[in-house]
């Protein structure tokens, strides 16, 4: 239980913050992207208007309107660029690289070529491992405008990277902390329910002296005065509180020794065992058996704790099933591994709500506490419990007037 506890604070601290990491992360180097994507517009939509032929003065009123007051002509100048026209056959004609000295005439060639395909008069162009912002020149003869931000998609791609470095380290560091931490953020919690499994085991034990005492004494009065309505009726309670004291005894064990040892087991056997004890049961209170056992079906599983979960199941089958119903028994083999289902006819289930059985002290069938044998709401924790340590899940049915429970094993 508190391995558990410790677990699922840390995973569910460290997702957290993973989450607001990738969240905020995101969003930074997504504005940051979007803003240097936009400024690149920006400078290739004040190259395009004035053909690419800018004094420093120009460069620097434009750059103060387009991209702000602490923008200059350096701003613009500084991406390198080239204006290349094609002649009446679209062969390349006229260069002006004054801006962009260094880039090969193949590649201004193939550039252009590029640009005549493409139907837009605007767009990206990669050219190996050079990304190329273009832009179709009004006027005549045709021209285009290649500005080369090969030098913006690294810085891009250098951001993105650190940020991922940078948060990877962050979270590790994070997650690493919480696992120093997690036991003394959780000792409170802790120490309440080391409290907790106290009590219910010590008074537990403490109470089956008095009620011992008193079945003691309930039993002497039978003797000497005979059996009568008041002692049946307090033979029933005894057994019934000595039940409830073995369950919550049985429960706070099975929270403190998480540590059970699995193996393979033969759960057929002990199914066919578990059955055998009730058939007795099953018979006297006149409800039928409908039993199916696949013989050979091995689970991971402890062999004592697998025994009291079919007893439970089966107990709480027996103990709800209809008058003159039917209880039915199977495990099955598949290739994902084996289920066994416990269940009984049950014709007011329609109505339950199935979601909170499993819960500690749940009680909703009412009309059972009052008419019939009644429980606690102990024995479906236990029983989900003992599927966890198992491995395995536990889950609830209902069709055609039955109740179902299904424990399925993983091969």
């Amino acid at each position: 239980m508190i391995k558990r506890l410790r677990q699922t604070f840390i995973i569910t601290a460290s997702a957290a913050l993973l989450l607001v990491m990738l969240i905020m992360g995101g969003a930074i180097v997504g504005i940051a992207n979007w803003k240097t994507e936009t400024r690149a517009e920006q400078i290739m939509t004040i190259l395009a208007q004035h053909n690419g032929e800018l004094s420093h003065a120009q460069a620097t009123q434009l750059a103060h309107q387009k991209l702000g007051k602490d923008f200059t002509a350096n701003n613009v100048f500084q991406y390198r660029y080239v204006i290349a026209s094609e002649t009446s056959d679209h062969q390349l004609g006229m260069i002006d690289q004054a801006n962009f000295p260094n880039l090969p005439r193949e590649i201004i060639a193939t550039l252009v070529k590029r640009a005549q395909q493409t139907p837009d008069n605007h767009g990206v162009l990669l050219l190996g491992k050079t990304q190329y912002r273009f832009q179709k020149l009004t006027g005549q003869p045709t021209r285009y405008l290649f500005l080369d931000q090969t030098a913006i998609a690294q810085t891009q791609r250098d951001l993105t990277r650190f940020s991922v470095l940078i948060g990877l380290i962050c979270w590790i560091i994070f997650t690493i902390v919480i696992i120093l931490i997690a036991n003394r953020v959780l000792q409170p919690i802790i120490a309440a329910e080391q409290r907790q499994k106290r009590f219910i085991t010590n008074a537990g034990h403490e109470l089956k002296t008095p009620l011992a005492i008193i079945s003691a004494n309930n039993e002497m009065a039978e003797m000497l005065d005979g059996q009568t309505e008041w002692t049946t009726n307090n033979t029933q309670q005894i057994k019934r509180l000595t039940r409830l004291i073995n369950n919550l005894i049985n429960l706070a064990r099975l929270d403190e020794d998480p540590e059970i040892k699995l193996t393979k087991i033969d759960a057929s056997s002990l199914v066919n065992q578990v059955v055998n004890d009730f058939k007795p049961l099953l018979e006297n209170q006149g409800l039928k058996l409908n039993y199916q056992v696949n013989q050979g079906v091995k689970v991971l599983a402890n062999a004592n704790y697998y025994t009291e979960l079919c007893n439970i199941l089966l107990d709480n089958a027996v103990k709800y099933c209809d008058q003159n119903g039917t209880v039915t028994v199977t495990l099955t083999k598949h290739s994902r591994g084996s289920e066994l289902v416990i269940g009984n006819t049950y014709q007011a289930g329609a109505n339950q709500d199935y979601t909170e059985f499993f819960d500690r002290f749940y009680r909703q069938d009412t009309a059972h506490q009052i008419d019939g044998p009644a429980g606690f709401g102990i024995g479906l924790s236990m029983a989900q419990n003992l599927a966890t340590i198992f491995q395995a899940k536990l889950a609830v049915t209902y069709q055609h007037q039955q109740i179902f429970f299904h424990v399925k094993f993983r091969s």
